[in-house]
């Protein structure tokens, strides 16, 4: 098991830590998973300009090759030709004509290579970075159950330190009183030191009562969180924390895939251009 891992099952036994800002609680989770998300999105839009790059290329290619200034027809060398019709212009416009066909050719691919990217790399990067919604309920879900557990745990404090008080404030009457029995205190003042003694120790006792009736609900809530409702969803965000680095893994693949259908188109343009130019014929070009 991955150090990362072993995170992940460190925390779901340290509940106290799960809402730390320190790097060993929720927050640490949801920043790594959240971050996973963003190299995702990174992903996206460094593929798409990629393919944007080819698409690019290709329409320009496509634009030059159909322009006027590469019609033969129109051409000024076939205004020079035309001056000696004695002059042989066949196999000089089958030559440009074939350079044309290859570079359309190697343009159609650039295109076919932009369209891949984005059909077979985007897309499904994309669909990762889209099922960060998921994956924020998620993150929410984890959120919602340190909160639970924080405000808990504030409850069990401030009862604490009430009982606290109200122990100190009985020990302290009881004190007073017992120290009124010994200097001959007055009845009716005995009286009121005793009920003040005994509304004390109620209080106390009460404070107490609190104090351990939301103690034991903190514990069963903590046992509850760290052993049913808590380790699905952590193990939910690990596999989540993971595939950013499958997605990054993958999503070269097709791209790396569809290249060596490229490499068939240059090398059929470069051998189709240069059969094009051996088979201009200068002898028959000259006077």
């Amino acid at each position: 098991m991955s150090a990362d891992a072993l995170g992940f099952d460190a925390r779901l036994h340290m509940y106290a830590e799960l809402n730390a800002d320190d790097g060993s609680g929720f927050n640490a989770v949801a920043k790594r998973v959240t971050d996973g998300r963003d190299v995702g999105r990174f992903l996206v839009e460094f593929w798409r300009s990629i393919a944007e790059v080819e698409h690019e290329y290709s329409r320009s290619l496509l634009k030059v090759v159909h322009s006027p200034e590469a019609s033969f027809a129109k051409s000024t060398l076939l205004g020079l030709f035309a001056k000696d019709p004695l002059l042989e212009i066949g196999t000089l416009q089958a030559a440009w004509a074939r350079t044309k066909t290859e570079l359309e050719a190697i343009a159609r691919q650039h295109s076919a290579l932009a369209k891949c990217i984005e059909a077979q790399v985007t897309s499904p990067l994309n669909a990762f970075v889209d099922d960060g919604s998921v994956v924020q309920q998620r993150l929410n879900e984890g959120r919602q159950m340190v909160n639970e557990l924080k405000v808990l745990q504030n409850r069990v404090a401030q009862d604490k330190a009430r009982w606290d008080k109200a122990t100190r404030e009985a020990d302290m009457a009881h004190t007073k009183y017992s120290k009124a029995q010994m200097t001959n205190t007055p009845y009716d003042k005995m009286q009121k030191l005793q009920a003040s003694l005994g509304g004390l120790q109620a209080d106390a006792t009460a404070a107490e009562h609190r104090f351990l009736q939301s103690n034991d609900e903190l514990r069963q809530l903590t046992y509850a969180v760290c052993t049913t409702r808590l380790p699905p969803l952590l193990n939910e965000l690990q596999k989540s924390e993971q595939a950013p680095v499958g997605v990054a893994r993958t999503s070269p693949t097709p791209f790396a895939a569809v290249l060596p259908t490229v490499c068939p188109v240059f090398n059929t343009a470069s051998s189709a251009t240069l059969r094009s130019r051996d088979a201009l014929d200068p002898p028959a070009a000259t006077v």
